[in-house]
């Protein structure tokens, strides 16, 4: 018997997802927005009565609004070079959030564009668990997604204050971010504390104007997995913090780390035993810079090349 209503539930939940579109400007709006030809002309309508399973498609235009996702609900946009989440016509600037999503959610091609590096937020929510964002761009603003517990996969952050903000009060799912790109941002990857693992994995890391970046931040952040990364600062002149700031136990492997800086600073500073190995550091930096607690059985560092 409780198979046959777990089978219902399930194809209730599939017949029931609904598909509705979006379109700026468009003149014939008609809900349920589920054609081209009746898409709703802003984000808000078609989100407001979308539930869990349905997916929002938004057409080319650019969008000014603030809004959330509910959980369980997919917003697809049509590329970052024709779909805009202008987060200078909004409350964003205003030091509220472009887009609050919530668990089991998806946010993908979407172009979130600020004016400034001081101004707007793009994505915020600590119910992430099961999230993703994916093929988006985060341009001139001060913060990208904070969010708990999401992946990002293939996005783009530009002249961004910080990227990502990685955060959990509560145990929940890993956060893998993966083959991303980051330009100029002040702070790239902020791990905050949380819980849970985070996997930082074949991302692009690159510098050349930002006065003292840090690349990856890892506040306590349930020693992350930093691996298979290439961090380029490639302005001689170029003030640099550190490239990873890192905290206990993490750990930092076949990685590559380039820099033409005249700057004696490190590549990686850490108070904390962390494993290292299999990096590639070139230029005049130093590899690490390790606080006396950091000595002890528990630090590794091996296998690493110097140039």
């Amino acid at each position: 018997m409780k198979k046959i209503v777990i089978l219902i539930l399930t194809l209730t939940l599939y017949t029931t997802a609904t598909i509705r579109y979006v379109k700026a400007g468009n003149p014939t709006p008609l809900a349920p927005y589920t054609s081209w030809a009746t898409a709703a002309d802003s984000i808000w309508k078609a989100l407001r009565i979308s539930v869990s399973g349905d997916t929002v498609f938004v057409g080319n235009g650019i969008y000014t609004e603030t809004d959330t996702l509910p959980a369980g609900v997919s917003i697809i946009g049509s590329g970052i070079d024709s779909c805009i989440w202008s987060l200078a016509l909004t409350n964003a600037a205003q030091f509220l959030p472009a887009l609050v999503i919530y668990n089991h959610t998806s946010v993908e091609g979407i172009h979130f564009r600020g004016t400034s590096i001081n101004t707007g937020f793009c994505i915020e929510s600590w119910n992430t668990d099961n999230s993703m964002i994916k093929d988006c761009k985060f341009s001139k603003c001060y913060w990208g997604p904070n969010v708990e517990a999401a992946d990002f996969h293939n996005n783009i952050f530009e002249d961004v204050d910080v990227g990502i903000i990685s955060i959990s009060v509560i145990p929940s799912g890993a956060s893998y971010i993966t083959n991303n790109q980051f330009i100029n941002c002040v702070t790239s990857v902020n791990i905050a504390p949380a819980p849970y693992k985070t996997y930082v994995r074949n991302n692009y890391f690159y510098v050349d104007i930002t006065p003292s970046p840090t690349f990856i931040k890892d506040g306590v952040g349930g020693q992350p997995e930093i691996t298979n990364n290439i961090f380029i600062l490639a302005k001689a002149n170029a003030q640099i913090d550190k490239f990873i700031f890192a905290r206990f136990g993490d750990l930092i492997q076949n990685n590559v780390f380039i820099t033409f800086s005249n700057e004696h600073k490190p590549f990686i500073i850490t108070e904390y035993p962390i494993i290292s190995k299999n990096n590639h550091f070139e230029g005049k930096l130093n590899a690490h810079h390790l606080f006396f607690q950091a000595i002890g059985p528990q630090l590794v560092i091996r296998n690493n090349d110097k140039k």
